[in-house]
């Protein structure tokens, strides 16, 4: 592939956290298949989860709201994706979507919520993300699809590897409120995901309950 093509996908080698904000305006569109209907009302099971810091999570013991964004794959160029990755609907956009919410964590802290990524990339491939673009927020490995499997969320498989498909779920006290799922465009899931919990958290001046959609 040709500099100009990678850059046309916003991922050519060198690329600035600037380039990597842009997407081509073609991306196909994922569509909802229903796989993530069941996740409301669920409650987040103790699984410990390797975080890019070095130390383990156990998601089901964070107390009050939690965010945790879902995302295949945050690749360092566009040639370490599988092939047929950009016509994957969904698939593109990982970087973007990380880059926004380490832009607006500290409205997240505001507002005392506690924001985590996570993927099936390996503790490493996460910590060198977190390095790479700079994020404030901790990235978790799910690498051996322990979470995935116990809350069977949605997936993909691509040359015999499993993937997240990209959803966010909002969770209070351990048990999932809402969930945006499919995720598109991935760039304005971070201020949509901000403004409903705004909109039901006291810090945020809200008097709705935790329920309320």
């Amino acid at each position: 592939m040709s500099e100009a093509e990678k850059r046309k996908h916003g991922e050519a080698s060198g690329a600035s956290a600037d380039e990597l904000r842009k997407l081509p305006p073609d991306l196909p569109v994922p569509q909802d298949d229903g796989r993530a209907v069941h996740l409301v009302g669920s409650s987040i099971p103790q699984v410990e989860l390797v975080g890019s810091g070095g130390a383990t999570v156990d998601l089901s013991s964070v107390s009050g709201w939690l965010v945790l964004y879902c995302y295949p794959k945050m690749a360092k160029a566009l040639s370490e994706v599988p092939q047929g990755w950009v016509d994957i609907p969904g698939a593109r956009g990982c970087t973007v979507q990380s880059l926004r919410y380490n832009d607006e964590l500290a409205e997240f802290d505001d507002l005392g919520v506690a924001l985590y990524g996570i993927s099936t990339e390996s503790p490493e491939e996460q910590r060198d993300a977190v390095r790479r673009l700079g994020l404030k927020q901790a990235l978790l490995s799910d690498v051996d699809e322990t979470l995935a499997r116990a809350l069977l969320l949605p997936t993909f498989e691509v040359e015999q590897k499993r993937y997240l498909q990209r959803l966010t779920l909002c969770i209070y006290d351990g048990v999932i409120a809402r969930v945006w799922y499919p995720v598109f465009p991935p760039g304005q899931d971070s201020s949509e995901v901000r403004a409903w919990v705004a909109g039901r958290s006291p810090k945020g001046g809200s008097t709705k309950s935790v329920g309320d959609q």
